[in-house]
């Protein structure tokens, strides 16, 4: 196992800029066993575990963007159904019209009682 005084020295010295090849080669040449200095390390490059809080933190934004995400989302949807009801209204009302710019046009165009009397064979 390695002492407490090397893992702080490691710590010390990497927090200082030195270089693991650098701080191997010190230890080494003041006496630390190879097997020690690499325990050392070891234990100082270790990962920490995640904190419970950290995890708790995490879940939490996770949720309010997924929620902000969806309210938005949500939002949006109903606008685009609303102005799909809308242009579905308008495309009602330019067919109705059509319909009845057709009917105008058929009625300018039927011959009227005046016309029909004075018909060329009925001149002759």
């Amino acid at each position: 196992m390695a002492s407490q005084q090397i893992i702080d020295y490691i710590k010390r010295t990497l927090k200082a800029g030195f270089l693991e090849k650098q701080i191997r080669a010190t230890l080494e040449r003041i006496g630390w066993k190879k097997e020690q200095i690499d325990k050392g390390f070891s234990l100082v490059k270790k990962k920490k575990p995640i904190s419970k809080s950290f995890l708790i933190i995490l879940l939490v934004v996770f949720l309010a963007g997924f929620t902000a995400f969806g309210f938005s989302y949500w939002q949006m949807r109903e606008e685009l159904i609303d102005q799909t009801k809308t242009v579905e209204d308008l495309v009602k009302q330019i067919d109705t019209l059509e319909k009845q710019i057709e009917e105008l046009e058929i009625k300018e165009e039927a011959p009227t009682d005046e016309t029909a009397t004075s018909s060329p064979s009925s001149n002759l």
